[in-house]
């Protein structure tokens, strides 16, 4: 290309990120992929609404942007199982729910082990992380 009026070759100024930076935002990007977020939202539900007594798992699957469907599960064994609690939630830029239909209130005592060797939640079909 030339350089307008005054027949000089140039180059258009290509909007790089220097490479540091460029790998840092990929890596807060890789950090909030839906599978990641979901465990992330889960513990949020479970912190406000408490553990219910015959929790089976916490299933949350990601519909479109920032958006996500969020069941809890309870019953003795997977033959008993229903859907307890259905929530659907808005996330911000972080992780954090800033919106719930309807909205999330505190049902149970006690806090669920999000820490345990089986993950009590799921991701709607997708891989949920493994315990290793």
């Amino acid at each position: 290309m030339e350089l307008p009026g005054a027949g000089i070759p140039y180059r258009a100024a290509e909007k790089t990120m220097p490479k540091a930076e460029h790998v840092k935002q990929q890596a807060g990007a890789a950090e909030r992929t839906p599978e990641r977020q979901s465990g992330n939202i889960a513990r949020q539900l479970l912190q406000t609404l408490g553990r219910p007594a015959a929790l089976h798992r916490v299933e949350v699957r990601h519909l479109w942007e920032k958006h996500y469907r969020a069941n809890v599960f309870v019953g003795a064994d997977v033959a008993s199982t229903r859907i307890a609690h259905s929530f659907f939630l808005s996330i911000d830029e972080d992780g954090t729910i800033i919106a719930s239909a309807p909205a999330i209130t505190r049902k149970y005592s006690g806090m669920a082990n999000t820490t345990g060797s089986t993950p009590l939640w799921t991701d709607g079909g997708q891989t949920a992380p493994s315990s290793t």
